[in-house]
């Protein structure tokens, strides 16, 4: 656009044809020119305080295309008052779509408000914002819409915080495409992930059932299995043991702290969770737990293992791994590899007579057989009242 244009635009005269020609036509097209000028940011003080006034003017015409007009050229513009975002915002769907789903005009409560009488396409837009923060995602669930909450669940700007993500599950936790969503997520608290996995497995339980006759207790263990594993994998390893305690507490009321779920966690260098979790089953003390489990597997671990009542039959499976993980970790503290793992293995089959080489998961499910079966539940190499 000419500086001639400009000039003759955002002045006086500009003002005076904007009140004195009423074409919708006419002001559509200033709508757009205005906008172009607002987005450009190179305009005098002066010349910005007259484009703000014909916005201010045009975002109430009465032709809707006019409105629409102005909303889409100012949707992205950083000076926009914040006045003028909510009466565009306020209006039909196609005027303030754009306004809702872009404009940093508009501030959270703005938004909150918004979303608390919208109708279903508007709080859409406003899940779909670049940057959501978590008290508007918590507006948007609440709304109890499910493609409203799908958006959310979809949008990687917007932040989520653990009691809407509870909401969330209470609301539409059996919802395929909503799990899907939930797992899909790049963060979730643990005690989501844990109350998801707890959902989704449920369902794959029913499905063995169903599908292909599978006895309960079968597909009881294969479901527990999986949902270990995908329980584990999502507990940040830099998490501190502290953070953990609700997730323990929460497991434990549930009876779903097991010796295989610790047993995990030591095998991929999460000592937080398992010192978390012994901490909790002994009643020692947490700091004390963590003292004992970096001093390695020796008299302290066997002291605490038992403490813990954990199956003699697994102490040296436990001692290997936390043998091997505490030189993994001191060596690299964040990451694990699969060669730390296969060392691990090595160190199982050397120890347990029985133990085929095999792949982890193969090898931790007849490790744990051990517990339930009396042929195998002996004491074992190294058990830890021979440590003692």
């Amino acid at each position: 656009m000419s500086n001639d244009t400009c000039n003759d635009l955002l002045s006086p005269a500009g003002l005076r044809r904007l009140r004195v020609d009423r074409s919708p036509h006419l002001r559509a097209q200033m709508a757009a020119n205005v906008g172009t000028l607002l987005q450009d940011g190179e305009l005098s003080p002066r010349e910005r305080e007259y484009a703000l006034s014909i916005v201010a003017i045009l975002a109430r015409h009465v032709a809707l295309d006019v409105r629409r007009a102005v909303a889409e050229h100012v949707k992205h513009c950083a000076i926009l008052p914040q006045s003028i975002a909510r009466t565009l915002a306020n209006d039909v769907e196609s005027v303030a779509l754009p306004i809702l789903r872009h404009s940093a005009a508009l501030s959270d409560d703005d938004l909150i408000e918004i979303v608390r009488r919208a109708n279903e396409a508007k709080c859409i837009a406003v899940a779909e914002r670049p940057s959501v923060a978590a008290p508007v995602s918590d507006a948007l669930v609440r709304t109890g819409r499910r493609p409203v909450v799908c958006a959310v669940l979809k949008n990687p700007g917007a932040t989520i915080g653990e009691p809407t993500y509870e909401r969330i599950l209470d609301d539409f936790g059996t919802d395929r495409e909503v799990q899907t969503l939930l797992v899909d997520r790049s963060v979730l608290p643990p005690n989501v992930a844990e109350r998801l996995i707890e959902v989704v497995c449920a369902a794959l339980r029913e499905r063995l059932r169903a599908r292909h006759f599978v006895p309960r207790p079968l597909s009881d263990a294969i479901v527990d299995h999986g949902r270990e594993q995908a329980l584990i994998m999502t507990v940040p390893s830099q998490m501190p043991a502290p953070a953990m305690v609700p997730l323990i507490a929460r497991l434990r009321a549930k009876g779903t702290l097991t010796p295989s779920l610790l047993l995990r966690a030591a095998c991929i260098g999460k000592l937080s969770f398992l010192a978390a979790g012994l901490a909790a089953l002994s009643g020692m003390k947490l700091d004390r737990a963590e003292a004992l489990i970096q001093e390695g597997g020796g008299d302290g671990f066997a002291a605490l293992y038992r403490r813990a009542k954990l199956p003699q039959s697994l102490f040296p499976a436990f001692r290997i791994a936390l043998d091997i993980a505490r030189e993994v970790r001191a060596a690299r503290p964040v990451g694990w590899h699969e060669r730390d793992t296969l060392r691990i293995i090595q160190g199982w089959v050397q120890v347990y007579d029985d133990l085929p080489p095999a792949h982890f998961e193969t090898v931790l499910s007849h490790l744990t057989r051990r517990t339930i079966d009396p042929a195998h539940a002996g004491m074992g190499v190294g058990s830890p009242d021979a440590a003692a």
